[in-house]
């Protein structure tokens, strides 16, 4: 794992009450494992979504992921959730989260996209820091994300942004970036 789970510093975190560490530790194993698929080959794309759900992860497939099944239909329409990850892979694209935590459970987008800040910059910068070469492209809903103001940095290396509920588009950027297995970055 990358990310530092046993020195998480939460404080000011709007998000704080939604942490649960044991749930953090298995999500970023399987996103881990997702990354060790590539076959030691870096990521070409990551997709820096805002948080994994409550009760849902797009890597788990025991899990009904919203992300997922907008993934599958626009990547792999009618395709299976194999089809889809086999897609991923042939076109090494990693998903990130800025938070560790729900913060879809939070009750206003200020405070969403504050955790979101927060997480990313504290802890899940080494994903991107990891992989800098990537493509970096956004998935997150209206109106939230992360600020960019804050992390102009990570904002800078933004190439393309998609808005959660609607992915039309993306299949056609990653087609351009001529990324896949037989191919290094």
């Amino acid at each position: 794992m990358l990310t530092n789970i046993s020195n998480l510093n939460c404080v000011s975190c709007p998000a704080l009450r939604l942490r649960d560490v044991e749930r953090i530790k298995v999500v970023e194993r399987m996103r881990t494992q997702a990354l060790e698929k590539f076959g030691g080959k870096s990521a070409c794309i990551i997709l820096l979504c805002e948080s994994t759900p409550a009760h849902a992860f797009v890597y788990d497939l025991n899990s009904n992921s919203n992300l997922r099944k907008n993934l599958r239909k626009e990547l792999v329409p009618g395709g299976s959730d194999e089809a889809l990850f086999t897609y991923l892979n042939n076109h090494r694209i990693w998903i990130v989260d800025c938070a560790l935590c729900p913060v879809h459970l939070l009750k206003n987008n200020t405070d969403k996209r504050s955790a979101a800040t927060i997480c990313l910059e504290r802890h899940n910068v080494v994903n991107l820091q990891a992989e800098k070469n990537a493509k970096l492209v956004t998935i997150f809903p209206v109106h939230r994300g992360f600020k960019k103001r804050d992390l102009p940095s990570i904002a800078q290396r933004v190439i393309i942004n998609f808005p959660f509920s609607n992915l039309a588009g993306l299949k056609e950027f990653v087609e351009s970036q001529r990324c896949n297995s037989s191919e290094d970055i």
